[in-house]
């Protein structure tokens, strides 16, 4: 199977960031009037940030059902909420703090605490929130991802053993050039949703991106996210599509 389920390729980096808002759009419209509720997990870094601000904006602002809508974390570092790094600081500034969602409707992951602690506590907070049981997973309607020039995803990095974890919903972690604590979801997490959308800009992550799409190296944790097209949807601009050899296949996949 390919290692893509529905790939976009957008011209500029603002054509992408629309794009990805009037994906949450549509998925927050959809599961609310499905079920009355829209429950998403995002994910933080720079990529994601203009997608929040757009979203904090009309027609974005008025048009989704904010009051329906239940916001989790992907990932977090081990810092606190003023903190540069801290995935929830971003998105607060950036979005929560500008639109009418409720405050007890956001779950940031408690970073605050050691990390070992955090992953605990934030698996009971999913557990309580989605009514499940140990061995049991929750299922979000949407988590959003990033990709890292690593072909990390999430807080899930190359090589390392919280890849293999299948017993836990959010575990501690480390990687990247910081080495700093993380708190992250498990990929049985991540594939038990119902819908994921692969966010990814710039030309710094051109080489990754043809790695996935053309090399197919099996072992990047992208990989083992399902990939099925009616699940799993890429967004990409131009700069990170850069290096595919044959754009015009992934351009026709682009309109259908």
């Amino acid at each position: 199977m390919a290692p893509y389920g529905r790939l976009l390729i957008k011209d500029s980096s603002d054509q992408l960031v629309t794009a990805a808002a009037e994906f949450f759009l549509s998925a927050a419209s959809s599961a609310v009037k499905d079920k009355g509720s829209f429950r998403i997990a995002i994910s933080g870094g720079a990529t994601p940030r203009p997608v929040y601000q757009l979203l904090a904006k009309e027609p974005f602002r008025s048009g989704i059902p904010w009051d329906r809508v239940f916001v989790f974390w992907v990932d977090e570092r081990s810092v606190l909420p003023d903190h540069q790094a801290s995935n929830y600081g971003s998105a607060k500034g950036d979005l929560l703090e500008h639109v009418p969602i409720p405050k007890d409707q956001i779950y940031p992951i408690p970073a605050d605490i050691p990390p070992e602690e955090s992953a605990d506590a934030y698996q009971e907070i999913l557990m309580d929130f989605f009514k499940i049981r140990r061995g049991e997973l929750p299922v979000f309607d949407l988590i959003s991802l990033g990709m890292g020039s690593d072909g990390h995803i999430a807080s899930l990095f190359p090589g390392h053993k919280s890849l293999l974890i299948t017993d836990r919903l959010v575990v501690n972690t480390k990687g990247s050039n910081s080495d700093m604590d993380r708190i992250t979801l498990t990929l049985p997490v991540i594939n038990a949703t119902k819908q994921i959308v692969f966010i990814v800009s710039g030309s710094s992550k051109a080489p990754i991106i043809k790695k996935v799409f053309e090399e197919r190296q099996m072992d990047l944790p992208v990989h083992k996210v399902l990939s099925v097209e009616e699940k799993l949807v890429w967004l990409l601009d131009r700069e990170s599509a850069s290096l595919l050899s044959n754009k015009a296949q992934y351009d026709e996949i682009q309109r259908q």
